[in-house]
């Protein structure tokens, strides 16, 4: 059992995390990188603890979006219908193929995604104002039409599948690099036209299944997951998720969209360094004894 400091501890880098992830969709990438400076707690216990407080804010974040009527429900469930497989398939796979090789693939995607999402965004934001100022009109934005309104509705079949396809890429992406899910699905959806605050609340949906089937992961094919640390965590989530909705309604859509594209942007920078540096360092406690496989 680990002391009640360190459970202290964990609740509020929780609730820091929350706030993030309600306002921009991203901020659990934060939870482990603290977590394993505490003592006690080594990476597969963070991770594991980390994934089954996802659970919580998946819900919590997904209510406060909902009250606002942001998410649209016939839309959302094919992702999450897409995302339980995929996770479970991401989970799987992580026993037989190098994690490093998989989460340098992907976190190179994710940088690569939100670097374009982050030019378009401005690109956005500069023709906008420069339209406003040579006809002293407002433009309509490039970025307001949606896929789920205007290019594929969830309605219709070829919609649906690629909500399918889209939620079974990132459940399997997250499962894979122990993300939540809203660092993967946020930027594609960013290149889908989708709303901001629809993205948001998405990327809030659609860790619930993705933090169910890696608990379930951990709990039956792993070490299992340390639930008291977990609910900790979900302690300070939960709340944090709330108030970083509330902070995502009061600014400006644009404006929102350009602070997660940021944050998005610094976040695969971190992903990619820490990995790099977690492998080099474990390489040197191993004295160049052992050679990593990528297959």
């Amino acid at each position: 059992m680990l002391a009640g400091w360190i459970l202290a501890v964990s609740a509020f880098v929780g609730l820091m995390a929350g706030v993030l992830i309600g306002s921009v969709g991203v901020g659990g990438i934060i939870i482990v990188p603290i977590l394993v400076e505490l003592p006690d707690i080594d990476i597969h216990v963070a991770i594991a603890a980390a994934m089954f407080s996802y659970i919580f804010v998946g819900i919590a974040g997904g209510i406060a979006y909902s009250r606002k009527k942001i998410i649209q429900w016939g839309s959302v469930i094919w992702l999450l219908i897409g995302a339980t497989p995929g996770a479970f398939v991401g989970a799987f796979t992580l026993q037989y193929v190098s994690s490093m090789a998989i989460k340098m693939i992907l976190y190179s995607l994710v940088l690569a995604t939100s670097v374009f999402s982050l030019y378009n965004t401005l690109r956005e934001r500069y023709i906008s104002t420069k339209r406003e100022g040579s006809s002293g009109l407002l433009s309509e934005s490039p970025s307001s039409p949606e896929l789920n309104s205007s290019d594929e509705p969830w309605n219709t079949l070829q919609g649906r599948v690629l909500r399918l396809v889209i939620g079974c890429v990132t459940g399997f992406a997250s499962a894979i690099t122990g993300t939540s899910g809203p660092v993967v699905l946020l930027p594609i959806l960013f290149l889908c036209k989708w709303d901001v605050l629809n993205a948001a609340g998405s990327a809030q949906m659609i860790q619930f299944p993705i933090a169910v089937a890696a608990t379930l992961a951990q709990v039956f094919l792993s070490d299992g997951v340390d639930f008291a640390l977990g609910a900790c965590i979900a302690a300070g989530l939960s709340p944090g998720a709330f108030i970083g909705a509330a902070i995502a309604f009061a600014v400006k859509a644009d404006t929102l969209k350009l602070v997660i594209s940021i944050i998005l942007v610094v976040a695969a920078i971190f992903l990619i360094g820490k990995l790099i540096y977690t492998e080099e360092h474990s390489a040197g406690n191993q004295g160049g004894n052992k050679t990593m496989s990528i297959f």
